[in-house]
């Protein structure tokens, strides 16, 4: 096949103006200004709604004045507690000595109506019945008196008798003091006050009946 140079030059013209028209597609369009996309987004980024502005945070509620409380009383001091002084010293017991027994007293002996001293037949030393004894003492509570003398006034003696007293077919046979009362003259005040009772007959006592007289 023979070429001539005129086929050349004009395939050589299409393929620049085929590289020219390509290079014109490719190319952006003049009618749209440059930084066109750019104004967009700033206006779609203006156009955003703006957030709702935040309420204002709520005033402080004023705290009440508190009423005035009256402070207590300030306690007065104790004073610190004063130390105990020591014990003193144990005392040392003295000897210790024997007891001296006490001397026995004899009793006195029973006597009669007429203050003479007897000796009772042993068949008679024997205790009264309860009941009439009771009656006895009785009876002579209530005729006993204190004693009337002007010594007796004087002194203003107290104490009490015991009396150990022999009834015989009822009547008073001896008195014997058990107990002295300390004062001569109560001791004579309580025989006389069972010589003179008559309690002895009302009964119908026999034996002896142990009793005291309170003065």
């Amino acid at each position: 096949m023979h070429v001539t140079t005129g086929s050349i030059s004009n395939f050589m013209a299409l393929l620049i103006t085929g590289a020219l028209l390509t290079l014109w597609a490719m190319m952006p369009s003049a009618s749209q200004p440059a930084g066109a996309g750019e104004s967009v987004g700033e206006m779609t980024v203006a156009l955003e709604a703006e957030p709702p502005p935040e309420p204002p945070p709520p005033a402080a509620a004023e705290p009440e004045q508190a009423e005035e409380v009256p402070k207590p009383p300030e306690p007065e001091p104790v004073p610190p507690p004063v130390p105990e002084p020591p014990p003193p010293p144990p005392t040392p017991e003295p000897p210790h000595e024997p007891e001296k027994e006490e001397e026995a007293q004899p009793a006195e002996q029973m006597l009669d109506e007429d203050g003479a001293p007897i000796t009772p037949p042993p068949q008679a030393m024997v205790e009264a019945n309860e009941e009439q004894a009771s009656a006895f003492k009785k009876c002579l509570l209530n005729r006993t008196y204190y004693p009337s003398t002007r010594e007796a006034r004087k002194l203003k003696p107290h104490g009490v008798v015991g009396l150990k007293i022999l009834i015989i077919d009822a009547k008073v046979v001896g008195i014997e003091i058990t107990q002295p009362s300390g004062s001569p003259i109560l001791d004579q005040a309580a025989r006389s006050s069972v010589l003179n009772s008559g309690c002895a007959s009302k009964g119908q006592v026999s034996g002896i009946v142990v009793t005291t007289i309170r003065y």
